[in-house]
């Protein structure tokens, strides 16, 4: 069986699989198409077109089965960052937002993600793979005003250049406390992002700590002040919210 002949058969099985599951997201016509694609050139890579059924096939459960997560590495420069050319999805917010956290809870992992009772402790760039086709990316918090003044600036200066030059960058989720306004650092990265014209996402997180009206109040505050930006209610504690960003990060993959 010729190369071109099997990459057809996958590529047909893919098709045949999604119609019959009626899934027509963006997210998986545009899988289809690289397939399509892969399939019209010469040169064929089957591994992409594997690769391509296997986020297909863990989407029709709602949200992607986690098969495997591991922390890889963390980060203190540029040269430190990962090569292997991966997607990332990104993980902003303040120091003690509950970052964390939440990445524990979408992996459904006990301390994967270390939490700690001191805001401002994680000073690096962390990366974790999972499904060994992806990366979250913890980055340092901010906004923690016992840090010094020098170290917060030095943190700033890292991420930025993170953010700016990532190229493998997929998806930015900015996490902000949903008991709380945003502050004005938080609006700041939101404008950033904004301005730089990145894909993000904001994750209301700490959803449990309020009572259903309590909540609704803070999130329509929330939108009033991210009015242009996709808001998803959080609580790791819960679960509540977990299905809703599971789908915004297939979509950005």
């Amino acid at each position: 069986m010729s190369t071109k002949f099997r990459a057809a058969k996958n590529l047909g099985n893919l098709i045949l699989f999604v119609k019959i599951r009626k899934k027509s997201s963006d997210g998986l016509t545009i899988l289809i198409n690289n397939c399509l694609e892969a399939v019209s050139v010469d040169r064929v890579d089957l591994s992409v077109i594997l690769n391509f059924k296997f986020l297909i096939r863990n989407s029709i459960i709602g949200f992607m089965k986690i098969t495997s997560a591991e922390f890889i590495k963390s980060a203190f420069a540029e040269e430190h960052w990962t090569t292997d050319g991966l997607p990332e999805i990104a993980f902003l917010g303040r120091s003690n937002v509950g970052k964390s956290s939440l990445i524990n809870s979408l992996l459904q992992r006990k301390g994967l993600a270390r939490t700690s009772n001191t805001p401002g402790r994680t000073q690096s760039i962390n990366f974790f793979l999972i499904n060994e086709a992806f990366y979250f990316v913890d980055l340092p918090g901010y906004g923690y005003a016992k840090v010094s003044k020098a170290m917060r600036k030095d943190w700033g200066k890292m991420a930025e250049e993170y953010l700016l030059k990532r190229r493998e960058l997929r998806l930015f989720i900015q996490l902000i406390d949903s008991r709380h306004k945003p502050s004005e650092l938080d609006r700041d990265l939101n404008e950033w992002l904004e301005y730089h014209q990145k894909n993000a996402l904001v994750v209301a997180t700490k959803a449990d700590k309020m009572s259903n009206n309590q909540l609704k109040k803070a999130m329509s505050e929330i939108v009033t002040v991210f009015p242009e930006r996709e808001i998803i209610a959080y609580s790791s504690e819960t679960g509540k919210g977990r299905e809703a960003v599971w789908r915004e990060i297939e979509k950005s993959l």
